[in-house]
Formats: C-alpha cells, structure tokens, sequence
C-alpha cells in the first residue's frame, strides 16, 4: 500500500514499514488498522509523506534477507524506516512457548532445563545474531548515505515479565 513511485518522485518523504505479519496486518480486518497506517496517520501525517508497507506475513529475518524486502528498503531511499522482525521465527519461538506453557502447568523443574537448553543451543542464537548484524549494517549504509533517515527497530511485547514485575499484581 501506499503511493506510486511517480508520487515519490514528486517529493513525497517515504516511510518504509518492514516486516512480519504484524507489520502487514494479518489479524487486522483492513489495511487502514495496521500499525504503520496507524503511526502515519496519529503521529507524523503532515503533508509530502509516502508509506510503503513492505510486512509479509510468514517473514523471518532471514527470508527478509534472501528474499529482497532488505533490498527493497535500500532502493527506495526512505526517510523514516521501521522494521519489525522476530515473531515469525518459528524455530525459537516454539521453543519458548513450550517452557512457557510448562511454567503455566506450574512444572517448574521442567520449564528450568527446558530454558536450560534453549540458552544452550548456540546455533540459534548465532543464526539470529548474524541476521540481525546483516540487517543493522544495511541499515548503518543506508543511514550514512541518507543523513536524515530515522530507523526505528520496532519489538514485540514481553509475554514473560521478571517477577518483580508483578509482585503487586500477584498479591492483589
């Protein structure tokens, strides 16, 4: 969504919102309800602005790498550039719903060695590490090049809060 190339040409600020399925909406009923739509509108619509929602449901960091929103971003000289990446990376997600899920049937010995072996499987963590590198140096050129540009990397809530957190919620 957004406006044409010609629009941009004519002197359009761009705003490139990239990312996963959050980004592109999926649970949203219309394009208008997504988040980028949604921060354009409530917070920086003034004239001369462009969107580009660039969100894929199913993407990962990696396949934003391979499969050219990266690259797309890049090209099209943004402005202003979020990106939202994470929830899709099934592999680490899974893992981390399934100790989570243990703590919630209050098996706490099981969801401590299952932590235990997501913090110890190192491959996950250099696999997403080394996207992320990729992603935050395109980003670092793209902003050398362009003075002005905002990136803002945008994260998902904390389902798993610390326990200080909620010690008054607990007790109530």
């Amino acid at each position: 969504t957004g406006t044409s190339s010609a629009e941009a040409a004519a002197g359009c600020r761009i705003y490139v919102a990239s990312g996963d399925d959050v980004t592109n909406g999926k649970a949203m009923n219309a394009n208008a309800s997504r988040y980028p739509e949604q921060l354009l509108e409530d917070h920086i619509k003034a004239p001369g602005w462009c969107l580009y929602n660039q969100g894929k449901d199913g993407q990962t960091s990696a396949s934003y790498i391979t499969g050219g929103g990266l690259a797309s971003a890049y090209n099209m000289r943004p402005d202003f550039l979020t990106i939202q990446l994470g929830e899709q990376n099934a592999t680490i997600v899974n893992l981390v719903t399934s100790c989570f899920d243990k703590v919630k049937g209050h098996d706490f010995s099981g969801a401590t060695a299952c932590a235990s072996q997501i913090l110890g499987n190192s491959s996950l963590w250099t696999n997403l590490r080394s996207n992320y590198t990729t992603i935050l140096q395109q980003t670092r050129i793209m902003a050398a090049q362009r003075p002005q540009l905002v990136v803002a990397v945008v994260n998902y809530p904390n389902p798993y809060p610390q326990s200080t957190d909620v010690v008054d919620e607990i007790a109530t």
